[in-house]
């Protein structure tokens, strides 16, 4: 849903909800409960992903049912676009020999970590008994995944709430 939709879909809901209730119902209660969380800090951005859902559902039929062909083609053109663009992000930017530093790279943060995971995973082999264990979840959800490894552990050193499931076993 790039910005037009999003723009028919906050500004017409109204008229969304006399479209079609029960998805607008559905969509606009998850925007709403999300919305708090990330303003609590405390929502992960895939929670969205029922609101997106039934907001693009929503908005795609309100626009051709209203007849709207033009504004439809526009945003899919855009979605598509879009889409392509950060999918092949790195393609283009070699193509045009541009050279991204970390704050311009928005890859930047997802990538490297299977080249940390292979390092670690010599250490393993020599040591297979070893137990990982982390400073946060990030860092072992992305060594876990690559090492094809469901045994990490966080290390809570704040001795409050455990806030995780990976935090339980390891309190000290």
């Amino acid at each position: 849903m790039d910005q037009y939709f999003f723009a028919i879909y906050i500004l017409k809901a109204i008229s969304l909800y006399k479209f079609n209730k029960p998805l607008s119902i559905f969509s606009y209660i998850f925007l709403i409960i999300i919305s708090l969380q990330a303003f609590l800090e405390k929502a992960q951005i895939n929670w969205a992903l029922p609101t997106y859902i039934a907001a693009s559902i929503l908005v795609t039929a309100y626009l051709i049912v209203k007849n709207k062909n033009k504004l439809l083609y526009l945003s899919i053109f855009i979605n598509v676009f879009l889409s392509l663009f950060i999918y092949f992000f790195h393609l283009i930017c070699n193509y045009f020999d541009i050279k991204l530093t970390k704050k311009e790279d928005f890859y930047h943060r997802v990538l490297g970590w299977r080249e940390s995971a292979k390092k670690i995973e010599k250490i393993i082999k020599n040591h297979p008994s070893t137990s990982l264990l982390f400073n946060d979840t990030t860092t072992m959800s992305e060594i876990m995944y690559y090492l094809n490894r469901n045994d990490g552990a966080t290390f809570n050193t704040s001795k409050k709430i455990i806030i995780n499931q990976f935090a339980m076993n390891t309190i000290i």
